[in-house]
């Protein structure tokens, strides 16, 4: 335990349920998809606890999680 934040697995219920609710959510990096997904502006993405908590205490903002979150499409793929 390190303090670093892993993706966490079925995390698109949740996600929804916080954005009905208004609230702040603060995600793993890596469960960046699924906030790009949601499209929720107070959706927040962090790397590490430590940045969680330097942006709590007013230093450098966590990064918004948005659709630009979203991977580029892979090579040849098709739209519907």
């Amino acid at each position: 335990m390190g303090g670093e934040l892993r993706e966490t697995s079925k995390l698109l219920p949740a996600l929804m349920a916080g954005t009905r609710d208004g609230r702040e959510l603060i995600l793993p990096a890596a469960n960046s998809v699924e906030a790009g997904l949601i499209a929720y502006r107070k959706a927040k993405l962090a790397h590490h606890l430590i940045d969680v908590c330097n942006a709590l205490k007013g230093g450098a903002p966590l990064a918004a999680a948005s659709a630009h979150s979203l991977p580029p499409p892979a090579a040849g793929s098709r739209s519907c």
